[in-house]
């Protein structure tokens, strides 16, 4: 019985590992544009906003004004969870970008997982509701 043990956890923690490395793979080193989200009071095209997921756990991008990073992880079920948000801190001249900016930032906070779609990159809610649309670069 013990030998079992020893054969079949390390292969469980290998299997484990891959999915892991895979799953995050899916996403990491990947570049968007978002193009939708579920607010209907300012349309995403006011201003450019972006995303760029990096293998080393992080993402960065602009938020229509700012530059802005922060840290992620990655989990079963596509679980997708985002740190801190650091940004620059710039305004612009434009409130409606602005506040573009600001209800990116709050909506990327609420992210508990992502779905893959072709070239498109959905963000969703603990609900697993669409909050932020991107199409791949």
């Amino acid at each position: 019985m013990k030998k079992a043990l020893y054969i079949i956890i390390p292969l469980f923690i290998i299997a484990i590992s891959s999915f892991f490395i895979f799953n995050n793979n899916n996403i990491s080193n990947t570049k968007w544009k978002l193009t939708g989200w579920s607010i209907n009071s300012i349309s995403t095209d006011v201003s450019n906003i972006t995303l760029e997921i990096n293998d080393d756990n992080t993402i960065s991008g602009n938020g229509g004004v700012n530059n802005y990073s922060a840290s992620y992880t990655i989990g079963f079920g596509n679980k997708f969870s985002i740190g801190d948000i650091k940004s620059t801190l710039i305004a612009s001249l434009n409130n409606i970008i602005n506040e573009a900016e600001s209800n990116y930032f709050t909506l990327l906070k609420e992210v508990s997982y992502y779905e893959l779609k072709d070239n498109e990159l959905i963000l969703l809610d603990s609900g697993k509701n669409q909050i932020l649309i991107f199409n791949k670069q």
